[in-house]
């Protein structure tokens, strides 16, 4: 795991005891959330960063794109 992935995992777990609910996630965490989901098809990180009107899109360029209502 390289440094700023294992920042990110410390910074996300500590999220995770904190509060179930954030609005707002750094690059490296939302980098490393999609990493685990790709890479080991590991939801549980990147499932409370998003919302439940979240859509997320892979086309097949293979550059992923998370797209809301709101935004």
């Amino acid at each position: 795991m390289l440094g700023s992935d294992a920042e990110a995992a410390g910074d996300l777990e500590a999220a995770r005891e904190k509060s179930a609910a954030r609005t707002a996630h750094t690059g490296a965490e939302m980098a490393y959330a999609l990493s685990g989901l790709f890479e080991r098809r590991d939801l549980d990180l990147i499932l409370p960063m998003l919302r439940d009107d979240s859509l997320l899109s892979v086309p097949t360029s293979s550059k992923a794109a998370i797209t809301s209502p709101c935004s």
